[in-house]
């Protein structure tokens, strides 16, 4: 077969098979950040991920260790200000709790409950656009941390960053930094 094609089952064919062009959404890595240094926020820049037009939604993958007690947030388009909303469920060794926060100038995904000095942690964050009636971008974060308070946060919000283009995705500690080896990745589910 060519480039971009599958082996696909066809009672037509002598075998049985024929070679033919992939359908459905594809994934497509579109940014890799792997911490050389203790770090506190990585910035995905000169994007042009249109959610309306060529991509479905993106996934953003954080993965690594604590050097000390921080959350971590992500904002869309260098946006500040209050263009944010969101809601949080968190279990962190064993304490649950959960807020809601409006008008942020970013997205906690994961609380200084969770994340602690030499926690190893791992979040998975989807963004898609709402559409132009709301002109909005949802974002839901799902994970958690092992460590002195092993436990999870789920987080869902909305940011009003203006259009369905992503122009950069920001993730950042409010205090402390994360390890060596700690791994952020970016990925498009093309339509």
């Amino acid at each position: 077969g060519d480039n971009n094609q599958v082996l696909t089952e066809d009672s037509a064919q002598a075998l049985g098979l024929k070679w033919a062009t992939a359908s459905g959404a594809t994934l497509e890595k579109l940014g890799s950040y792997r911490a050389t240094s203790t770090e506190n926020n990585k910035s995905f820049t000169s994007l042009s991920l249109d959610l309306d037009v060529d991509y479905s939604y993106l996934i953003v993958t954080v993965c690594g260790e604590m050097s000390g007690n921080a959350a971590m947030s992500i904002g869309l388009n260098g946006v500040t200000g209050t263009a944010y909303d969101y809601t949080y469920i968190r279990n962190a060794g064993g304490t649950l709790s959960g807020a809601e926060a409006n008008n942020q100038g970013h997205i906690h995904f994961a609380g200084s409950a969770l994340l602690t000095t030499n926690d190893d942690f791992n979040f998975q964050i989807l963004i898609k656009y709402t559409g132009a009636t709301a002109n909005l971008f949802s974002v839901i974060v799902n994970g958690g941390a092992v460590g002195t308070n092993t436990g999870n946060q789920n987080t869902t919000g909305f940011a009003d960053a203006g259009g369905s283009t992503i122009t950069a995705v920001d993730i950042d500690l409010t205090a402390s930094t994360w390890e060596i080896g700690t791994q952020i990745d970016l990925y498009g589910v093309k339509l």
